[in-house]
Protein backbone atom coordinates (compact mmCIF):
# COMPACT_ATOMS: atom_id res chain seq x y z
CA UNK A 1 0.00 0.00 0.00
CA UNK A 2 2.85 2.37 0.73
CA UNK A 3 4.19 1.65 -2.57
CA UNK A 4 0.82 2.87 -4.37
CA UNK A 5 0.63 5.95 -2.19
CA UNK A 6 4.19 7.00 -2.89
CA UNK A 7 3.29 5.98 -6.73
CA UNK A 8 0.52 8.34 -6.66
CA UNK A 9 2.46 11.18 -4.99
CA UNK A 10 4.68 11.03 -7.71
CA UNK A 11 1.51 11.15 -10.38
CA UNK A 12 -0.22 14.05 -8.86
CA UNK A 13 3.48 16.01 -8.81
CA UNK A 14 4.29 15.40 -11.94
CA UNK A 15 0.92 16.76 -13.17
CA UNK A 16 1.32 20.18 -11.10
CA UNK A 17 4.90 20.98 -12.16
CA UNK A 18 3.62 20.00 -16.13
CA UNK A 19 1.00 22.10 -15.75
CA UNK A 20 2.80 24.64 -14.02
CA UNK A 21 1.14 28.18 -14.91
CA UNK A 22 -0.79 26.88 -17.68
CA UNK A 23 -4.38 26.09 -18.51
CA UNK A 24 -4.44 23.61 -20.52
CA UNK A 25 -1.72 21.62 -21.67
CA UNK A 26 -1.02 17.95 -23.92
CA UNK A 27 2.02 15.66 -22.18
CA UNK A 28 2.75 12.30 -23.49
CA UNK A 29 -0.27 11.25 -23.84
CA UNK A 30 -2.06 12.66 -21.35
CA UNK A 31 -4.30 16.14 -21.70
CA UNK A 32 -3.98 18.23 -18.34
CA UNK A 33 -6.45 21.03 -17.56
CA UNK A 34 -5.93 23.34 -14.83
CA UNK A 35 -8.30 26.64 -13.96
CA UNK A 36 -8.34 28.20 -10.55
CA UNK A 37 -11.90 29.38 -9.16
CA UNK A 38 -12.82 32.24 -7.38
CA UNK A 39 -15.56 31.59 -4.36
CA UNK A 40 -16.79 34.77 -3.13
CA UNK A 41 -16.20 33.48 0.57
CA UNK A 42 -13.56 31.72 1.02
CA UNK A 43 -10.40 31.55 -1.26
CA UNK A 44 -8.92 30.47 -4.79
CA UNK A 45 -9.26 26.36 -5.44
CA UNK A 46 -7.85 24.91 -7.89
CA UNK A 47 -8.75 22.21 -10.38
CA UNK A 48 -7.04 19.81 -12.24
CA UNK A 49 -7.77 16.91 -14.55
CA UNK A 50 -6.12 14.56 -16.63
CA UNK A 51 -7.42 12.91 -19.76
CA UNK A 52 -5.85 10.17 -22.00
CA UNK A 53 -5.81 11.39 -25.19
CA UNK A 54 -6.53 7.94 -26.94
CA UNK A 55 -9.41 6.54 -24.53
CA UNK A 56 -11.02 10.14 -23.87
CA UNK A 57 -10.85 8.50 -20.16
CA UNK A 58 -10.28 10.94 -16.85
CA UNK A 59 -7.73 9.47 -14.92
CA UNK A 60 -7.10 11.71 -12.63
CA UNK A 61 -9.34 14.58 -11.05
CA UNK A 62 -7.57 17.04 -8.10
CA UNK A 63 -8.62 20.36 -6.52
CA UNK A 64 -8.33 22.20 -3.82
CA UNK A 65 -5.53 25.15 -2.97
CA UNK A 66 -1.98 25.13 -4.24
CA UNK A 67 -0.64 23.47 -1.04
CA UNK A 68 -3.38 20.87 -0.55
CA UNK A 69 -4.55 19.12 -3.43
CA UNK A 70 -7.29 16.24 -2.75
CA UNK A 71 -7.69 13.44 -5.48
CA UNK A 72 -11.74 12.95 -6.78
CA UNK A 73 -11.08 10.69 -8.88
CA UNK A 74 -8.01 8.51 -9.86
CA UNK A 75 -7.65 5.62 -12.26
CA UNK A 76 -3.96 3.41 -11.40
CA UNK A 77 -3.33 1.56 -14.96
CA UNK A 78 0.21 2.05 -15.34
CA UNK A 79 -0.43 2.68 -19.69
CA UNK A 80 -1.66 5.66 -18.58
CA UNK A 81 1.51 6.96 -17.04
CA UNK A 82 4.73 5.03 -17.87
CA UNK A 83 5.75 7.58 -20.46
CA UNK A 84 4.28 10.47 -18.24
CA UNK A 85 6.06 10.27 -15.29
CA UNK A 86 9.76 9.60 -16.78
CA UNK A 87 9.23 12.43 -19.39
CA UNK A 88 8.01 14.67 -16.36
CA UNK A 89 10.85 13.47 -13.96
CA UNK A 90 13.41 14.43 -17.24
CA UNK A 91 11.83 17.92 -17.65
CA UNK A 92 12.22 18.48 -13.80
CA UNK A 93 15.97 17.18 -14.29
CA UNK A 94 16.15 19.84 -17.20
CA UNK A 95 14.64 23.06 -15.13
CA UNK A 96 16.50 22.40 -12.55
CA UNK A 97 19.80 22.09 -14.30
CA UNK A 98 18.98 25.51 -15.80
CA UNK A 99 17.78 26.66 -12.49
CA UNK A 100 14.37 27.31 -14.10
CA UNK A 101 12.57 25.25 -11.53
CA UNK A 102 9.62 26.39 -9.27
CA UNK A 103 8.68 24.57 -6.02
CA UNK A 104 4.73 25.09 -4.67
Amino acid sequence: MNKQLQRLWERVEAVVMAASNMEEVTYEGLQIQRSTFKHPIFCNTEYYRVTDLLSGKIVLELHGHKEKLEICKYQKEDYFWSNFTSAAAKLRGLENSLGLCHRR
